[in-house]
């Protein structure tokens, strides 16, 4: 082998040499870089110590406060970042599960202390129950709060009739975190009601309503009686078809047994002290 060979393959091997010397040394500063960072991001100082809950009843604020760091915010990324850490807490995550694990929240928001780093304040909005959701289960009556949009979120005591306003039917198994309807419909039939209840044309005084088929309910009034209808060609057109009949043949709360306005133009119905009976718009217009 040539001189020239020899110094050449003497250079190439330096070279090798002092790249591994590099790399080692880039690798080694790495590691120790990290390993600062994360024993950084694991000191107290930089971990979120306290999570305080306002906005709601103060039970419900210390179980929130409690869910939030046993269940939220312990544990680690990777096992190695605490979800603790100010900066890197699992913002998205909060919202999700507090809402999911609480159904009587209706909202939530949070930040951390703006004097206090190492606290977050979490403000939550309960629902607030419009009635009570209840079925019966042969042995007792087991009732919920329902809220403004028909979402049920809560259980609730069981009320005399006509004390708060009461739903049935239309959910299955778990009634918690279910809807009796969906929201735009719920708030078309508390109008529907609504109108009934604060209507001088009418006299009848709602107390409950059931779901009795899809589309289709019973709406009990106070007293007795109750009147069927289906939202399938608009409550609007139901409720004059209701204040016609009435009206026309001098049905009150004191003697109505129900009157069936699910058919358009045709209305069936029957007093305590008749035989059912029917009323056609056409005919009797």
């Amino acid at each position: 082998m040539s001189g020239k060979n020899i110094r050449s393959a003497k250079l190439r091997k330096k070279r090798r040499r002092v790249f591994f010397i590099k790399m080692f040394s880039l690798l080694v500063l790495a590691g120790l870089s990290g390993g600062l960072f994360i024993y950084a991001f694991n000191t107290d100082s930089f971990k979120i110590q306290n999570v305080l809950v306002t906005g709601g009843q103060e039970f419900i604020n210390k179980e929130v406060g409690e869910y939030a760091m046993k269940n939220i915010l312990a544990g680690s990324y990777f096992g190695m970042l605490p979800k603790q850490n100010i900066l890197i807490y699992p913002k998205g995550v909060i919202r999700k599960e507090i809402k999911s694990h609480f159904p009587r929240i209706e909202d939530i928001s949070f930040e951390l202390d703006p004097f206090k780093k190492q606290v977050l304040n979490i403000s939550i909005k309960e629902r607030q129950e419009s009635g009570v959701w209840c079925r019966n289960t042969g042995e007792y009556l087991d009732c919920y709060f329902i809220d403004k949009n028909g979402y049920v979120f809560a259980p609730a005591p069981t009320y005399s009739e006509g004390v708060v306003f009461s739903y049935s039917g239309g959910i299955q198994g778990d009634p918690i975190g279910q809807n009796f309807v969906d929201a735009t419909k719920f708030a078309e039939l508390k109008r529907f009601i609504d109108v009934i209840k604060n209507s001088d044309d009418v006299g009848f005084e709602p107390v409950g309503l059931e779901y009795t088929n899809p589309g289709e309910y019973k709406l009990l009034f106070e007293g007795g009686g109750y009147v069927l209808f289906s939202d399938s060609y608009g409550l609007a057109y139901a409720y004059d078809n209701f204040v016609l009949v009435i009206n026309k043949k001098g049905i009150t709360p004191g003697n109505l047994d129900y009157l069936d306005l699910r058919i358009p133009n045709k209305v069936f119905y029957k007093t305590r002290q008749g035989f059912e009976q029917s009323f056609d718009q056409e005919s009797d217009s």
